[in-house]
């Protein structure tokens, strides 16, 4: 039950369902934070591994380049971001 209260929450929030047609059709949820939040990401993973909806695999760090139309410049985000497992019960 506390693992779908969280989900639930989150869901409200910082993470969403991603439908997967590869090696494992279901649904995963992805969670997915900047780095200014990730002692809240790590939370939130720790919380799932433990629950057993998360595999222990780890965060990954990903980059978004993002350019300003005004003045064509870039600028780069790094952030966080986990899958729990994919559940094929929810599609």
């Amino acid at each position: 039950m506390d693992v779908i209260t969280v989900l639930l929450g989150c869901l409200l929030g910082d993470c969403y369902a991603v439908k997967s047609k590869a090696y494992f059709p279901g649904t995963s949820f992805r969670f997915k934070q900047s780095g200014i939040h990730k002692a809240y990401l790590f939370y939130l993973y720790e919380f799932s591994y433990k629950k057993g909806s998360g595999t222990n695999s780890g965060l990954r760090e990903y980059k978004t380049i993002l350019i300003n139309a005004a003045n064509n410049k870039p600028k780069t985000y790094y952030g966080y971001e986990f899958d729990l497992f994919t559940f094929s019960s929810l599609n």
